[in-house]
């Protein structure tokens, strides 16, 4: 199984990560880099067996989720982008910024924007999800591997407006 890194471990991290490994994933599979806090990925490793990772490490993952707040985003890119391979899968779960603009700090990757809500945890969750140009037919359907968090899934060409007002 290939590796997913999430840059950022806050609330919808966690129930995306609890998410995947309710159904299967391994917490070794998944890493997990938040140098701003240390104490928070030391959480999610305990709670889920994740590895807790450098940036560097990004570039053994097949999908990246970017689960940063939107304001970190232009801090966070230069530091990662480097690492993210061409082709890779990128998610996005920040709000209000659009998938070209993920698509231009991540040259190269296959980005997907997903808005999924925090029952993701549980498995009662919803998302909705905004494929990029370069996204697989499969991964519009879905965001890749996270497809199995969510069993309810909103494919929105459009902007996500109405499905952020409930995702909760």
């Amino acid at each position: 199984m290939s590796k997913i890194a999430f840059i950022g471990s806050g609330s919808m991290a966690r129930a995306i990560i609890a998410g995947l490994v309710r159904t299967g994933t391994p917490g070794d599979d998944i890493l997990v880099v938040n140098p701003n806090n240390p104490t928070s990925c030391g959480e999610v490793h305990a709670l889920y067996g994740t590895v807790t990772a450098p940036a560097e490490a990004v570039a053994e993952a097949g999908t990246v989720v970017i689960a940063v707040k939107p304001q970190s985003f232009t801090t966070a890119c230069p530091v990662y982008a480097p690492h993210v391979k061409p082709g890779t899968l990128v998610v996005s779960i920040m709000a209000g910024i659009p998938t070209a603009a993920v698509e231009a700090a991540f040259p190269g990757a296959r980005v997907v924007r997903v808005m999924p809500n925090l029952a993701l945890a549980v498995g009662y969750g919803a998302a909705g999800v905004a494929p990029g140009a370069a996204a697989r037919d499969r991964e519009r359907q879905g965001a890749g591997p996270l497809s199995r968090t969510a069993p309810s899934r909103f494919h929105a060409e459009s902007p996500l407006a109405a499905i952020l007002s409930c995702s909760g």
